[in-house]
């Protein structure tokens, strides 16, 4: 039997550059040429957060509780924009993060792990969120910082590890970034600092908290209150840096 070619929702509109498919009645950017510009925007700058969540399978409570944060500010910001699907979405990862931390960050050992799988789909899901969100309708500035800022613990993370990786000789291709494994990421570098893996992961959370909350207030933000809350964020990176700096220098 012949199957008909014609598209299931004709009243759809797929856009080329994200795949995102609007729900009809629901509000749509009137702007698309700055869209396009902003979503592939968003896409190169949030794309590495689908690689980093399987940067530390191994620490218990790390790559979930990011999980939970992330997707907690996601949904947050969901909702002040009215995407309510978006925060269905963010809302069902953090329940899921939820329901396995308690077997993942525990006293003791840990009794299970994500592995890379789970970690990639984490990390997948997150950079999907950000890319599919509008998260300004006539701001394509703040439509682009509010996800970075999010997502801004495994950026720097991933932005940080490779510049120095690269910086040192240890990387000279692309291919060779990708596929270069070692405990040079921010929890080992916390670790060598004399904390231990718990303490890591809660100074991590609480990073991403604090880079979160800056984000949520974008929104409704002036000119110059946006600003100095990407002082305040950029400050917060600093002194991440300095300490991972610093712990670099104690492990070797």
């Amino acid at each position: 039997m012949a199957q008909s070619t014609s598209a299931p929702f004709p009243d759809r509109h797929v856009s080329a550059v994200s795949g995102y498919v609007p729900v009809p009645g629901t509000h749509t950017n009137t702007l698309p040429c700055v869209t396009c510009r902003t979503t592939s925007l968003k896409e190169i700058v949030t794309g590495p957060a689908t690689p980093v969540g399987g940067a530390s399978v191994a620490v218990g409570g790390r790559t979930s509780g990011l999980g939970i944060v992330t997707g907690l500010f996601f949904s947050v910001t969901a909702l002040q924009t009215g995407q309510r699907y978006l925060m269905f979405l963010a809302a069902a990862l953090v329940g899921a993060c939820l329901g396995f931390l308690p077997y993942n960050f525990r006293r003791g050992r840990a009794k299970i792990f994500l592995g890379d799988g789970g970690a990639t789909f984490i990390g997948f899901t997150l950079a999907g969120l950000a890319v599919m969100g509008e998260w300004a309708a006539n701001d394509p500035v703040i439509a682009l910082l509010t996800p970075t800022l999010i997502l801004g613990v495994p950026l720097f993370d991933i932005a940080f590890v490779g510049i120095v990786r690269v910086a040192t000789g240890r990387v000279h291709t692309f291919s060779e970034w990708l596929a270069y494994t070692g405990r040079d990421h921010m929890h080992h570098r916390f670790e060598t600092l004399g904390l231990t893996k718990k303490q890591s992961v809660l100074l991590i959370l609480f990073i991403a908290s604090t880079l979160g909350l800056s984000a949520i207030q974008l929104k409704e933000a002036s000119a110059r209150e946006a600003a100095i809350a990407l002082v305040q964020a950029a400050c917060v990176l600093a002194i991440v840096a300095v300490l991972e700096g610093v712990g670099r220098a104690r492990s070797h």
